[in-house]
């Protein structure tokens, strides 16, 4: 069933009278709002009881002064003491969320004022009746029985000050009523060219305050626009131009029914260039309110607020507040827009920006028709030491200001002045307060947060006037600033002689002698500041120094050469050198000096000049440690680490950057091998010449790249060797060449699987080691080494490569044995040197086989068959991979 919306016009008709501006807002959940002070004080139950439970419409009507005369919230109208007027209940009211959105007041005429419903009918309220105690003369006088209207507004004949155009949107018309003295009457009908969709009852009509452009929201299914823009002309009520609108975004989407809504609540900005939307969402969150440009409706900006909206409505202070329609917390909050007249986040909305008190639901802001006069100011810093502020407010209307400046001081009833200064002692932001009164009394306030920057304070010093030509003169900065831009202090030194620098103490040395003024701009990045000092430095005349030295870079011993350029005036010169830390007088133009220290050090050139003046130069030669062409680094050990690499080791020598290692085969011609800062490498020559004679030798290198000599040349021990029947084996190897202080001993080593060893010979010579014990029966190869042990303190060892001899494969195969129990051959048993695989088998005289063994240490006992000669057959694998085959008889004797 749809609601029945009942709309409330408050007017007024009669004699010229002060229009009403309304300083007091009256509204549901005993809450309410007095904008005569700033910010706007709340109500309390306790003064306001009957501000009882309002389900969001309500209106609000206040004198020429600003005083409360009555208010109707929902459906009865209370006097100003806030007691219900006499015939003021049972009244017809929309019962809507943003009902407040359609309340108007216009008035007095007389004393009356007229409150309109839907359909389209009124109600007539004295509220001076009785020594203001009100009462309401009539109910329910239908002036238009044909209307179904939902929304209406009221506009102001600009030509007429007490005629008014009543406008009411009835779904697919706009009716435009005429009010003035003589009474309401029809004036003309306008008919939608823009295409109509289905209603929706939350909607709502809103003029702007010059009353030039209507808008229409009536909460459509808008898959085509969200809302209608009419151009009206205030002084023929005429439409002279419509316009479909369509949002850049959605305000909601509704969940229940699956299509979009339009905007239910429309405020305009006080200087009516920025329209604001909102709406209550039938779904989940985000909610938004959108700014629209009114003269360029395309430009549009949106921000998420963080509950639902309920109403929203311009107020007398000069910004728009908006309900948070499903708030379920006390105590409640209105949101805030501090400065409407601005475009994007530069409004400043603040989501919980007001404290009203008691509200939990449904909130809907008072509103009436009054006329809506600026107050507001802007500021700026002008870097003069003083805030400026421009007061742009309506100076018709207002005739007295007062400002609080938020820093204790004040100026309180003044006339209108369009730019006034404050001076605050420090940086800082500041809460000013602007208040504004008629002749009649009436007062509202307009507030602001301006952040004031003072300005930089500009000063500097220095320790004496007077100072030396080409010698630095030091100036000490004494600004300072309370506050800074991020980017910090910033300086610019003005020397006299066009010369400038940006440090914040500055040194500088002047090039010409002379009287010099000096000046210093401060900015604090938001300021500047500058003090001059004229001619407040004097310099004396002195000898410009200068001096060249080369090279300056070099190894040691390295010889530089010092060539002055210095002019007349000198009347003493002297060097200093840091690598000796002694003066010297020179007379001489030009001069060496060798450096043999490893370092960087200073050559300082001091000139005494005819006026006393001392001037300095400088320059720093770098010396690294080098060596001369006769150092030499010799190679302690060439070693085999195994068969295919060697390892080489060397000496350190200072001043060394890097070293050249060169090899050679057999000590002919020497190739550089490697490069290297380290004092070994290991050498894997290649397969084919792993037993050749490696040579040796290295060569260094200092940083300037001069190479030294090379020392001793080294050959690791090379070891051959070769077995005489797996009786014996011959080493022969070559000696270890060359340690200083010669060859203590050379031991021959037999070397195991796993590395270890065991010295079985040692000889003084490289001689030729036989090792007669050679034969081993557990082995299949032997492996040996020799090494070279030095002589001297630390015994170094120096290790030949490794070689293995293996034994020559062999079987030994007995012809008999005897098996009766005397423990002498009483089995059958074989032995071999190298065998690998190995099958055995022993034939009776028949031909069968009575023993048959793969293992190579088995032993037959014979026990199972008789005395006699038997065949045996052997087939076996040697480590060399060769065939050993064999056939016999055995003799089995018992």
């Amino acid at each position: 069933m749809k609601t029945i919306v009942t709309i409330v016009l408050l007017l007024v008709f009669g004699a010229p009278t002060h229009a009403q501006y309304n300083n007091v807002w009256c509204f549901g959940r005993q809450s309410g709002l007095d904008f005569s002070s700033s910010p706007p004080q709340k109500f309390t139950s306790a003064i306001y009881p009957n501000l009882t439970d309002v389900p969001g419409e309500s209106v609000t009507v206040c004198d020429s002064t600003g005083n409360l005369l009555f208010y109707a919230c929902p459906n009865k109208v209370y006097n100003s003491q806030h007691q219900l007027i006499l015939n003021g209940d049972s009244l017809t009211t929309s019962g809507l969320i943003n009902g407040s959105r359609h309340m108007c007041a216009v008035g007095p005429i007389g004393n009356l004022y007229y409150v309109f419903t839907t359909p389209l009918s009124y109600f007539i309220v004295n509220p001076f009746y009785n020594n203001n105690q009100g009462y309401v003369t009539k109910k329910q006088i239908v002036f238009d029985r044909d209307s179904k209207k939902l929304n209406i507004t009221a506009i102001r004949n600009i030509d007429k000050p007490n005629s008014f155009w009543i406008v009411a949107d009835s779904k697919d018309t706009l009716l435009i009523y005429k009010l003035d003295a003589s009474g309401l009457s029809r004036h003309n009908t306008y008919f939608h060219r823009v295409l109509s969709e289905p209603g929706y009852e939350a909607g709502l009509l809103r003029a702007s305050h010059d009353g030039k452009l209507i808008i229409s929201c009536s909460g459509h299914d808008t898959s085509k626009y969200d809302t209608r823009f009419y151009n009206f002309d205030n002084t023929t009520g005429q439409i002279t131009g419509e316009q479909g609108i369509k949002l850049a975004t959605s305000l909601y989407i509704d969940s229940t029914k699956g299509y979009r809504r339009g905007p239910t609540g429309v405020a305009f900005s006080p200087n009516d260039s920025i329209i604001y939307f909102n709406g209550f969402v039938l779904g989940p969150s985000p909610f938004k309110i959108i700014q629209l440009n009114r003269y360029n409706p395309a430009q549009q900006y949106y921000f998420y607020t963080s509950s639902n909206q309920g109403d929203i409505e311009l107020a007398p202070d000069g910004k728009i507040y908006s309900t948070n329609y499903y708030s379920t917390t006390t105590p409640g909050y209105l949101a805030v827009i501090n400065k409407p007249d601005v475009l994007g986040l530069g409004c400043q909305y603040i989501t919980n920006g007001l404290l009203v008190g008691n509200m939990k639901n449904v909130i809907g802001l008072p509103s009436g028709y009054d006329e809506y006069r600026r107050l507001t100011f802007y500021y700026y810093n002008d870097c003069s030491g003083a805030i400026k502020l421009q007061n742009v407010s309506d100076t018709s209307f207002f005739k007295t200001f007062s400002w609080y400046w938020g820093d204790g001081d004040s100026l309180v009833n003044q006339p209108f002045s369009a730019i006034v200064s404050h001076t605050y002692s420090q940086s800082g932001k500041y809460l000013v307060k602007l208040r504004a009164s008629t002749q009649y009394g009436y007062t509202i306030w307009f507030t602001d947060t301006i952040n004031f920057v003072k300005p930089p304070v500009a000063d500097f010093a220095f320790k004496t006037d007077t100072g030396c030509q080409w010698v630095q003169f030091k100036f000490t900065n004494l600004s300072h600033a309370d506050s800074m831009a991020v980017q910090g202090m910033k300086w610019l030194w003005h020397f006299g002689d066009g010369q400038t620098d940006t440090a914040e103490n500055a040194a500088h040395a002047y090039k010409k002698s002379g009287n010099f003024s000096v000046k210093l701009v401060a900015d604090n990045g938001f300021c500047s500041d500058s003090i001059s000092k004229t001619n407040s430095v004097y310099i004396l005349p002195a000898p410009k120094p200068g001096f060249s030295a080369t090279p300056l870079y070099g190894c040691a011993p390295l010889n530089v050469q010092v060539t002055d350029t210095v002019g007349f005036g000198v009347s003493k010169k002297e060097y200093f050198f840091e690598d000796s830390l002694t003066w010297s007088s020179q007379l001489l133009p030009q001069f060496a000096r060798t450096f043999v220290k490893p370092g960087s050090w200073k050559i300082i050139q001091k000139l005494t000049g005819v006026t006393g003046c001392i001037t300095t130069d400088s320059a720093t030669v770098t010396i690294r440690e080098g060596f001369s062409h006769l150092s030499k680094s010799d190679i302690s050990l060439a070693s085999y680490q195994d068969d295919s690499s060697i390892l080489v080791q060397w000496n350190k020598i200072l001043g060394a950057k890097q070293y050249e290692l060169w090899h050679s085969l057999y000590n002919s011609s020497y190739a550089l091998l490697h490069n290297t800062i380290d004092s070994f490498f290991i050498h894997q020559p290649s397969q084919n010449s792993t037993l050749y004679e490696h040579y040796y030798k290295v060569l260094p290198v200092d940083s300037c790249d001069n190479k030294g000599e090379a020392g001793n040349y080294a050959k690791p021990i090379v070891l051959e060797g070769k077995s005489i029947e797996n009786k014996e084996a011959i080493l022969k190897y070559t000696p270890y060449e060359t340690w200083s202080k010669g060859i203590r001993e050379y031991r021959l080593e037999v070397v195991e699987d796993d590395n270890s060893a065991q010295t079985i010979s040692t000889k003084l010579n490289a001689e030729p080691i036989t090792d007669t014990s050679f034969w081993e029966e557990t082995r299949n190869y032997k492996c040996y080494r020799i090494v070279a042990i030095s002589e001297g303190d630390s015994l170094i060892k120096s290790t030949s490569n490794k070689v293995c001899l293996y034994y020559v494969p062999k079987l030994y195969i007995p012809n008999a044995f005897s098996p009766n129990g005397d423990n002498i051959n009483d089995t059958y048993k074989i032995s071999s040197i190298g065998v690998t695989q190995f099958e055995f088998s022993i034939f009776n005289i028949w031909g069968e086989r009575v023993f048959h063994t793969n293992d190579k240490n088995f032993e037959w006992d014979g026990k199972n068959v008789p005395t006699g000669v038997y065949a045996y057959v052997v087939s076996a694998n040697n480590t060399l991979n060769k065939r050993l085959n064999s056939m016999g008889t055995i003799s089995l004797v018992k």
